[in-house]
């Protein structure tokens, strides 16, 4: 698509001429023979390169494409003299820059999660992966992508782990001007049990997009997510058995492949401030699969017991306080006053 409204210059350094570009992206410049050595350029930026009509010229790097003096927005045409008579077509290329905002901070307890809200728009079509920048954050972080844009997450935008890389393709939603769409991107970042409150982490996160149309161009784009731990201090007990064995609980236990374990993570907030947004989770260890239908759980997927109140939760997302995904067993606990205790429990069988 043409770009209208960009100033084309010539100059010999010191005679100088302008034109703009129409609706359409033409423009149209008459050099007098007398100039000396001709300079054509645009300011746009980033700059993808230029062709003469049939053969392109690419940037070779994402900071050829940036610098003020671009090779693919600034070109030498040679002395005017040889110009004379002749009609030259350069055509330039450029496209938006990408951004990924804005930096966010949050607060959340020990053990907990909290998550933090970004957006991202891409400058044009390529790869984008999205990684941690050193110094390497201390908790574990998770992300996902809302990679139609449709203002919530469906199949296929499941939290991942870092590095995450999706694409930008044909498909990816425009605005009516016909640029990208900024899509919502989340982050979410879970505190182990044990950080005293006062802690601090911060997380440098950059998304690289990788054009399409030139690989060897990648677009970095960081930013920034400071977390604080605060609130009161809950301790959590993880233990096991083994069901097919009928073994009783310990922090350990052995099991051959398909026999049932049980795993349960006692939860006590031992501080003298209730502790808010209290989300326990816990990874489903990688030699196993959980079970979303446990008989002794109702024919549910997680037993949740809250002081005297025990509640059977499902593994889908959104229909309960639990969920099982992308290996984890998660329950939103709410808010956990001194002193209150609960445990959540979930089955797995060995692969």
């Amino acid at each position: 698509l043409g770009v209208g409204g960009v100033t084309v210059t010539a100059t010999d350094g010191n005679n100088t001429r302008t034109a703009p570009t129409d609706g359409h992206g033409f423009y149209r410049l008459y050099i007098p023979a007398s100039w000396g050595q001709v300079t054509l350029f645009h300011p746009l930026r980033p700059a993808t390169g230029w062709n003469d009509g049939s053969t392109p010229t690419q940037v070779a790097d994402w900071n050829q494409a940036t610098t003020p003096t671009s090779p693919g927005a600034t070109l030498q045409l040679g002395p005017a003299p040889l110009l004379a008579g002749y009609t030259w077509v350069r055509n330039f290329g450029s496209v938006r820059d990408s951004r990924f905002y804005p930096d966010a901070s949050g607060q959340t307890s020990s053990p907990g999660v909290y998550t933090f809200s970004h957006w991202y728009r891409p400058g044009t079509l390529g790869t984008v992966t999205l990684s941690p920048l050193a110094p390497s954050p201390r908790y574990t972080y998770q992300v996902r992508v809302d990679l139609d844009c449709n203002g919530s997450f469906g199949p296929g935008e499941d939290w991942a782990s870092f590095p995450y890389t999706f694409t930008v393709g044909t498909a990816w939603p425009r605005e009516a001007d016909g640029g990208l769409r900024a899509c919502a991107l989340v982050v979410r970042a879970l505190v182990p049990a044990g950080e005293p409150a006062g802690a601090m982490d911060i997380a440098l996160l950059e998304a690289r997009l990788t054009w399409a149309a030139n690989p060897s161009v990648q677009e970095p784009d960081t930013l920034t997510d400071t977390l604080h731990v605060v609130g009161g201090e809950v301790r959590l007990e993880k233990r096991v058995r083994n069901i097919s064995q009928n073994t009783p609980f310990a922090t350990t236990a052995q099991g051959k492949p398909n026999e049932v374990l049980e795993y349960c993570i006692a939860y006590r907030n031992l501080g003298t401030q209730p502790v808010s947004n209290f989300v326990l989770s816990d990874p489903i260890p990688f030699f196993t699969e959980a079970l979303t239908t446990v008989a002794d759980y109702g024919n549910k997927a997680i037993q949740w017991t809250h002081g005297s109140t025990t509640q059977h939760l499902t593994a889908q997302t959104g229909d309960d306080a639990g969920e099982i995904a992308s290996g984890l067993v998660r329950v939103l606990v709410g808010t956990v006053g001194p002193g209150e205790m609960g445990e959540v429990c979930y089955r797995v069988r060995i692969r």
